[in-house]
């Protein structure tokens, strides 16, 4: 290959490589985590069989819990709600909703860090069946498992956003217009 054939194509690969940058910052820069979460109210809704629920499992002979979130995110701060609803052989046997407040940060390797604020955990609906007081020291222990490490944010679009949770796996959370576990804000 001649000298000149050998520039051009290196040139040629520089220019595709420059234009695959500049189109990358572009993309991130319009569906950055920050301005895609912020303001917004996210949902998900999750069945799965009990492994992570052991306790509750043998408790009330647990098959499937399903699990519905809504999260509000701020610039720092986000609020949650998780209800979840668990199902015996014969039906649901008992529901729960449990709210809490985080403090929040993305990285660069496209991971999010929520830091769960203790003192919010706070059951607000219970079904007659659950202790409070023991389902409290529960929910407290598995928010704060759950929160601990890092989600992985595997897709990020306008109205929908693919995570890596804890405890549930890969989910598909949904912009939503009007929550209904969380006040509207």
């Amino acid at each position: 290959m001649s000298s000149i054939t050998t520039k051009i194509i290196t040139s040629g690969f520089i220019i595709v490589a420059l234009i695959s940058y500049v189109i990358k910052d572009i993309y991130i820069s319009q569906y950055s985590p920050e301005s895609v979460f912020v303001d917004q109210y996210w949902s998900y809704k999750h069945r799965r069989y009990p492994g992570q629920f052991g306790y509750l499992a043998q408790l009330w002979d647990i098959r499937v819990v399903e699990t519905e979130s809504e999260v509000f995110m701020t610039k720092d701060k986000s609020y949650h709600a998780m209800h979840f609803n668990f199902f015996a052989p014969s039906g649901s046997v008992a529901q729960v909703t449990v709210k809490f407040d985080t403090e929040w940060q993305r990285f660069e390797n496209n991971h999010i860090q929520f830091d769960v604020i203790a003192d919010s955990i706070r059951l607000e609906e219970a079904s007659r069946k659950i202790d409070q007081v023991k389902f409290h020291a529960f929910s407290r222990d598995i928010i704060l498992r759950m929160f601990s490490t890092p989600r992985k944010i595997i897709s990020v679009s306008s109205h929908e956003i693919i995570t890596e949770l804890p405890y549930i796996g890969l989910v598909r959370q949904i912009k939503i217009d009007t929550p209904h576990l969380l006040e509207a804000r």
